[in-house]
């Protein structure tokens, strides 16, 4: 049986495309060095105007992770480093506090301890309503006699229908 050479030779050099793709995904671009990505809240989440929104991300760095910045369209909010210094790999919870309604991008970084900056983490959050009232302490109450108030001795003498008590002797145990 004689095989069609027109067939096999297509049919090889696909396979080795696919084994060759396969081989160039793994290896790492220069920027993948440092990763950063936000677990919480998602894309899309709706808070509540001036309620403090808890952004949890995580980060690795190879070379190790020396700081990670959170920014609120585009501009610098807060940054922090992570609990042990020079890690490869951390969690991170940054607070922020809306204080007007909105659509705002949250964007989290990565720096490494030589500098180097991961590509940002984003997601959307849509802040809706007004100011939530602040909690306000009920008023004090302070009560004030308007007339002194003086102490009067009460004489209680027997009398013939007075009905002597007697109490059961106590149980010693």
């Amino acid at each position: 049986m004689k095989r069609n050479p027109v067939f096999q030779r297509p049919l090889i050099i696909v396979i080795l495309l696919f084994l060759a793709g396969g081989t160039l995904s793994c290896v790492r671009e220069e920027g993948a060095r440092i990763q950063v990505w936000i677990d919480s809240p998602r894309d899309g989440y709706t808070a509540p105007l001036g309620k403090p929104i808890s952004i949890i991300s995580h980060t690795y760095a190879r070379q190790g992770i020396a700081e990670i910045v959170l920014s609120v369209n585009g501009e610098a909010y807060r940054r922090d480093a992570p609990t042990e210094a020079g890690t490869d790999f951390c969690e991170i919870w940054q607070e922020w506090i809306p204080v007007e309604p909105g659509i705002y991008t949250l964007q989290v970084r990565a720096y490494d301890t030589q500098g180097e900056i991961s590509q940002p983490a984003s997601i959307s959050v849509r802040v809706l309503g007004d100011v939530a009232p602040e909690m306000v302490a009920p008023p004090t109450v302070t009560i004030s006699p308007e007339l002194p108030i003086t102490p009067t001795l009460v004489t209680i003498t027997p009398t013939e229908e007075t009905v002597p008590i007697t109490c059961p002797p106590m149980a010693t145990g």
